[in-house]
């Protein structure tokens, strides 16, 4: 089972594409999408928790092998990564674990809340879009995360997305067409219900 969380304010192209290349990396792993309720170094989530998770089950009702968790969302209090996936591993014995990063979080993964906390139960996959050399995660990871195994570590190379959910919401404002950035699904849903007023 992989883990990818995020905001998903709102999910697009560029989340799918990941997720896509995930699975034909991992073919017989499910995909679970687990969108936080508010996550302490981003900028604020503007669509609320139902229309967030509406939008993602719009977005994944082609793809039978992804599916969206509230593990975060039905939390109250701060949610730590560290514990989602001990609570996962714990609910799912004996079932192999992944949680997959962006390269930036990657980077900043000294600085999460008990992250040593993490590897003991997951893999990790870093989806490394940005073309970053090989040495530079090395260095990093002798920097901050030598105590960790190796192994627990696997670099994935993630084709180039340029959308971002910011972008999409610029689009809105200026009333311009979603089309190509999110599933048709998906924007008629935002108009309806004018998530993004």
């Amino acid at each position: 089972m992989i883990l990818f969380g995020g905001s998903f304010d709102p999910i697009h192209y560029g989340h799918l594409t990941l997720l896509e290349t995930l699975q034909s990396t991992y073919p017989h792993a499910e995909l679970r999408l687990v969108p936080t309720p508010e996550p302490d170094y981003k900028s604020p989530i503007l669509a609320n928790r139902h229309h967030r998770l509406a939008m993602i089950r719009l977005a994944l009702k082609d793809h039978p092998n992804m599916g969206v968790d509230t593990i975060e969302m039905d939390q109250t209090g701060p949610c730590w990564t560290y514990k989602t996936v001990r609570l996962l591993f714990e609910q799912n014995p004996g079932r192999p674990l992944f949680f997959a990063m962006g390269s930036d979080s990657y980077f900043a993964f000294h600085t999460w809340k008990n992250f040593q906390e993490i590897y003991p139960y997951t893999q990790i996959l870093v989806l490394n879009r940005d073309a970053i050399t090989p040495e530079t995660y090395d260095r990093y990871y002798h920097k901050h995360l030598a105590f960790i195994p190796k192994s627990r570590f696997h670099f994935v190379t993630m084709p180039v997305t340029p959308v971002s959910s910011k972008d999409i919401r610029h689009h809105l404002t200026l009333k311009n067409s979603l089309a190509g950035l999110v599933p048709p699904a998906v924007e008629a849903y935002i108009k309806e219900n004018r998530v993004y007023p």
